[in-house]
């Protein structure tokens, strides 16, 4: 038998004032990898602590993004049954084998990266300025779903593909062209922002078996 590999994970569930306790132990497998490993949580006082056994060495991220998801989900029902609304955040994971100690930030590193020279002062206002009035909505509800896109690992292409069908709507509403075909707006919209079809398509398709 090999040797697991043990993570610690600590985090915590929001909001704090709606309290919770709860311990289980759970497995869980990687779809894409196929790896697999169990969890000891103990959730006490809205303090979250995992303990995941390994056999095999995991990416990190995606393992956070596994316990994540599993957390999120478990919180669900439980909101489901109290109508409770929770959110769930993982800041840090501990492996004293591999001198693994990592306080996780908030960057998404591919977009910070494209995003750098970008001032964020002048942009926030030109921005929020586009989202007032009915076709601000729209826009609106665009931002939302990328921020839920940065957010859960899992269903990132769902919400990317959702954020675009909006930025579509959006054009099509402030270009008076909702007369036309759908087809139609999908086309004179990506020529605007000169976009190739298969692009759009390419996000699409990991939309899809969500």
């Amino acid at each position: 038998m090999k040797n697991l590999k043990t993570y610690l994970f600590e985090g915590i569930v929001t909001p704090e004032r709606a309290q919770i306790s709860i311990e289980y132990k759970t497995s869980f497998t990687h779809l894409s990898t196929g790896q697999s490993g169990t969890a000891h949580i103990n959730i006490i006082l809205n303090k979250i602590s995992i303990w995941a056994d390994m056999e095999d060495d995991w990416n990190v991220y995606d393992l956070i993004n596994t316990l994540y998801n599993i957390i999120l989900n478990d919180l669900a029902i439980i909101g489901y049954l109290e109508g409770h609304y929770y959110s769930v955040d993982i800041f840090r994971a501990i492996n004293r084998d591999n001198k693994i100690d990592i306080v996780f930030g908030i960057d998404i590193p591919c977009i910070k990266e494209i995003n750098a020279k970008r001032n964020t002062k002048i942009e926030f206002n030109e921005i929020r300025n586009l989202c007032i009035g009915k076709s601000g909505i729209i826009l609106r509800r665009s931002l939302r779903d990328l921020t839920s896109a940065m957010k859960n690992a899992d269903d990132t292409g769902f919400y990317c593909y959702r954020s675009i069908e909006s930025l579509k709507n959006h054009f099509v509403y402030e270009n008076n062209i909702e007369n036309l075909k759908e087809y139609d707006q999908w086309k004179i919209f990506r020529d605007k922002i000169k976009l190739k079809k298969d692009d759009i398509m390419e996000v699409k398709s990991f939309s899809d078996n969500i």
